[in-house]
């Protein structure tokens, strides 16, 4: 959990009016060839869009400049715009146009934080004193925007602004540019996307700030989750008192605010993406998504590899969809995707039952003990989700002056202690369905201020969980290392984040998922240790190249590989070159399919640690795998020396035995003079197609 400033006011969102046929539009991305055919006819890049858009446009009386919300340059090449199907249709046909893909609507997805991942500003040696707590970073965090009067964007013993940065501290309503500082350089705002999709959709006016000022308190809570300043006497009504400090907060932070009530539209994202490339930040961190998409769908994809190619680390959530299969969004190898773990800490909440039994929770309820006993109901059936406590479900009859049970899923946790309160309800219980197991999910909920619409209380700090706060951490934690290694690429930092991670807990046991140990799919590569992360002995370097080869390995077209990388390859030339190539990525994932029975594996790394390092070999190999690496031992005798080795794998699984899919291992590369531990976890799928 983490405590951050969400002091809101509201304000009316003034829309645009826009034409009389914008009900019968949308807005599309329209991805151009970056050579296309007009290109050197125009003095600039956006009087070609308008160009392109022009000859689509089939109504006499428009204006191209008047369609268009936005003109890509930096993060793709293109453009988003207001057309009809007819347009879009006329428009896939232009040899000049990759692809036409609708806006996408994605949702966003301390004061003990630092200690429990081991920070300490005073541990010599350690990740903040080596990094100078981040010091000369920027980090570009896209969300719903900032409160800038927070003690997190305090800019005491702040460095002077880098030279390099090129941003804008935008105004706008109730946010001029003396709003920024040294600690907060820059803010914008992106909403012609969200403007369009709310008038089509819903003609309501939204209650927001038109400027990069934040409505919400998400952008607020992860931007100085991210890097903000230590503030003292922190609390959440009484609740976690302590310090509260950013995982950078010698860093610097710019805000691009592109989500709203209504969600986060990916022509904004991609717009903020644009910009901030240009702006000269060094981390974006995007606590945002939805469920996967194709990489050529995926505009935060897309731009986010442009950004990598600019030596920009790109970290996102994996979302809160789990524990299903393929529900990790923000997938693409070239962005750290970062899923949510657990505290050791708690806000114990107990209810005796009147048969006498307990249930245990956690609370961030702040008021005396209930005397009273309260009726307990759980309302089901019919098709208006009672169950979840969905709005206009609950009979005011049925729940007034009672203990609300509402299960987990579909609308927002905190929303539905608002619902409860609305129809009478004295008090709520939020339950886990199966699909949760035993995970706790803390908020501030409506018994404290919620940062809802429809609740104007407010406090300094409030406690939000789940990977849209994870996200931030790691974005603080990447930007103590681009800090402490500012030539390191973004797949060096992400190696070394991965490499280092604990698969343990503090007190050396397994970390559980429910009431076992957890694997791999729920652990990922581990629990982040920036303490071993900024000297990690050995990195897997990436170079862009090599992204495009990998894309090439798992079918993917021409075209879609253009889509994401803007590169004209042929993959039959590309993997001719390339045989038996296997990108350079800090984990292992291995497929049998049907007839398979050996894998063969490269892998290269590089000595960032002491000269004349001999690294030994650790492996467990998967069950139903023997492994055989290629060399056992790294002999390195200097610092940035690259060496390469191999690993064989070879399925032992009859195949009769349908019950296993899955099995997992590790590969780990030990320097004992030094106690550097490079470790690579192994994930071994069998699967009956070809």
């Amino acid at each position: 959990m983490e405590f951050k400033t969400t002091q809101l006011f509201f304000t009316i969102f003034c829309l645009h009016i826009l034409s009389s046929h914008a009900q019968i539009m949308q807005t599309y991305i329209v991805q151009l060839h970056p050579d296309g055919l007009s290109r050197s006819y125009f003095t600039s890049k956006l009087h070609w869009h308008l160009s392109v858009l022009e000859k689509s446009i089939s109504t006499e009386d428009d204006d191209s400049s008047s369609r268009l919300l936005y003109s890509y340059t930096s993060a793709m090449e293109g453009f988003a715009a207001q057309l009809s199907l007819s347009e879009v249709d006329l428009l896939k046909k232009s040899k000049e146009v990759i692809s036409v893909k609708p806006d996408r609507r994605v949702g966003i997805h301390t004061t003990y934080s630092y200690k429990f991942l081991g920070l300490s500003p005073t541990r010599e040696g350690g990740a903040w004193v080596k990094s100078k707590f981040g010091r000369g970073s920027i980090i570009g965090v896209l969300d719903t925007g900032v409160w800038p009067e927070s003690p997190s964007f305090d800019d005491r013993e702040m460095p002077p602004v880098p030279q390099k940065w090129k941003g804008i501290c935008q105004q706008g309503q109730d946010f001029n540019a003396s709003n920024c500082n040294r600690k907060l350089i820059g803010a914008r705002y992106f909403s012609k996307g969200h403007r369009v999709a709310s008038l089509t959709s819903s003609p309501d006016t939204v209650v927001e700030y038109l400027s990069p000022r934040d409505s919400h308190g998400h952008g607020t809570h992860t931007a100085s989750t991210a890097g903000g300043a230590p503030v003292s006497t922190a609390s959440v009504l009484g609740n976690g008192a302590g310090e509260a400090r950013g995982m950078a907060p010698g860093a610097h932070i710019a805000i691009y605010k592109v989500c709203w009530f209504s969600g986060c539209y990916s022509s904004d994202i991609l717009a903020a993406m644009d910009v901030a490339i240009r702006d000269g930040v060094d981390i974006l961190s995007l606590s945002l998504g939805g469920f996967p998409v194709p990489l050529y769908e995926d505009t935060i994809a897309i731009g986010s590899f442009r950004a990598m190619e600019h030596g920009i680390s790109v970290i996102c959530a994996a979302g809160n969809n789990g524990p299903i299969e393929n529900s990790v969004a923000n997938e693409a190898p070239w962005i750290a995707t970062i899923g949510a773990s657990t505290l050791d800490r708690k806000f114990p909440a107990v209810v005796r039952l009147g048969n006498g039994k307990y249930l245990y929770g956690e609370s961030m309820y702040p008021g005396k003990r209930l005397k009273k006993e309260l009726e307990l109901v759980y309302i089901t059936g019919g098709n208006k989700g009672s169950e979840f406590c969905m709005r206009g479900s609950l009979p005011k009859a049925k729940v007034r002056g009672k203990m609300v049970v509402c299960d987990r899923g579909v609308n927002g946790r905190a929303e539905k202690g608002q619902i409860v309160k609305e129809a009478g309800g004295a008090a709520m219980i939020l339950a886990n369905t199966e699909i949760n197991l035993e995970e706790d999910s803390v908020d501030v909920h409506n018994l404290g201020p919620s940062a809802l619409p429809e609740d104007s209380r407010r406090v300094n700090f409030t406690v939000m969980s789940g990977t849209s706060m994870a996200c931030p951490h790691v974005s603080g934690l990447a930007a103590l290392i681009h800090s402490s290694h500012p030539k390191w690429t973004p797949a060096a930092i992400k190696s070394a984040l991965m490499t280092t991670a604990d698969m343990t807990d503090h007190f050396g046991k397994p970390i559980m998922d429910g009431d076992r140990p957890a694997g791999l799919f729920a652990l990922g590569a581990g629990h982040v240790n920036p303490e071993r992360a900024i000297n990690p002995g050995l990195i897997y370097d990436i170079q862009p190249d090599e992204y495009i080869t990998h894309l090439c390995t798992l079918g993917y077209s021409r075209s879609d590989i253009f889509s994401i990388t803007h590169r004209n390859v042929s993959c039959h030339d590309v993997l001719q070159k390339n045989r038996g190539f296997s990108l350079n990525y800090p984990s292992f994932s291995v497929i049998f399919r049907a007839g398979d029975r050996r894998k063969m594996m490269k892998r290269r790394v590089t000595n960032v640690g002491r000269p004349n390092s001999i690294y030994s070999l650790e492996m467990k190999a998967p069950e139903g795998v023997s492994m055989r690496v290629r060399p056992r031992r790294l002999i390195f005798k200097r610092t940035n020396q690259t060496l390469s080795y191999r690993v064989w794998f070879v399925s032992k699984r009859r195949m009769e035995d349908k019950n296993t899919k899955f099995a997992e291992g590790y590969l780990t590369w030990v320097e004992r003079s030094s106690s550097y531990r490079v470790q690579s976890p192994i994930s071994v799928t069998w699967t009956s197609t070809k």
